[in-house]
């Protein structure tokens, strides 16, 4: 039997990680978070996801220094997709819907 599909957020802002979290809750996948690119990467190399949502700009290591080092280790250089979350547009996303 196949696992859920997993999907690893990374974002430091506590805001849009919990947005997005909650966005993918109740559907059929594992949801792995980290706070910052280093244990975005550190946990992107130990459970290998299927798709990583990871913001652009953070502190200890940012999205694009995290993509690169990934896309540098043979384990997962071809075994994930990724898209940037920009947490400026998920805010007013967010600010939008409660109106």
């Amino acid at each position: 039997m196949q696992n859920e599909p997993q999907i690893l957020i990374v974002d430091d802002e506590s805001k849009s990680l919990s947005l997005l979290i909650n966005h993918f809750r109740g559907y059929p996948y594992e949801l792995l978070y980290a706070k910052n690119g280093k244990e975005g990467f550190e946990v992107a190399t130990s459970e290998l996801p299927d798709l990583i949502l990871m913001d652009w700009a953070m502190p200890v290591m940012n999205g694009l220094e995290a993509t690169l080092k990934l896309k540098s280790q043979p384990e997962t250089h071809l075994g994930f997709s990724l898209c940037y979350v920009l947490a400026s547009l998920l805010q007013k996303s967010s600010r939008k819907m409660m109106r």
